[in-house]
């Protein structure tokens, strides 16, 4: 659904478009269950060791760092000094549960939330359960594009963890 308004011109500009205003809601959600050969305390620290396993880089060569505290940063970095930051620290109660807010590297404006839950179910068993819920302007493409980006991000500790 869209909603445009044209708003006339202001006193004093000679113009006769006027301002188009444009909203567009649009919402992504994306849930992840996963059952994990780990125990809890492991899988969490692989989930705060990010650099070691998240896959995404803008440029070759950055690495990505996050800083495990709230307020802290996730961002990646190259070594000249430019790069992205991907969100920030909202929540963070160890061993069980964070959460990261931020744009996740999407190039537009972007309100959304990574939050995860640990849960042990064996000694050697955790069940780990993701959320990433964004709001913005999306379309079908950036919709499926975010989701296999999550796809291919929770595979890639899965691999972290096998290792």
């Amino acid at each position: 659904m869209t909603s445009t308004e044209i708003v006339g011109s202001a006193p004093g500009i000679a113009s006769a478009g006027g301002v188009e205003v444009r909203f567009t809601p649009s919402s992504l959600d994306v849930l992840t269950e996963l059952l994990l050969d780990a125990g809890r305390r492991r899988v969490f620290d692989a989930l705060l060791h990010m650099g070691a396993w998240w896959p995404d880089r803008s440029r070759a060569g950055a690495t990505v760092v996050l800083e495990p505290r709230v307020g802290g940063l996730f961002f990646e970095s190259g070594d000249d000094g430019c790069g992205t930051l991907l969100g920030r620290v909202a929540r963070l109660l160890m061993p069980e549960e964070f959460a990261i807010e931020g744009s996740f590297g999407l190039d537009q404006p972007v309100c959304a939330l990574w939050t995860v839950r640990v849960d042990a179910t064996g000694p050697q068993a955790t069940t780990l359960r993701g959320r990433y819920r964004a709001f913005g302007a999306f379309d079908d493409t950036v919709r499926a594009e975010v989701a296999a980006a999550w796809k291919a991000r929770y595979a890639a500790l899965v691999h972290y963890l096998a290792a």
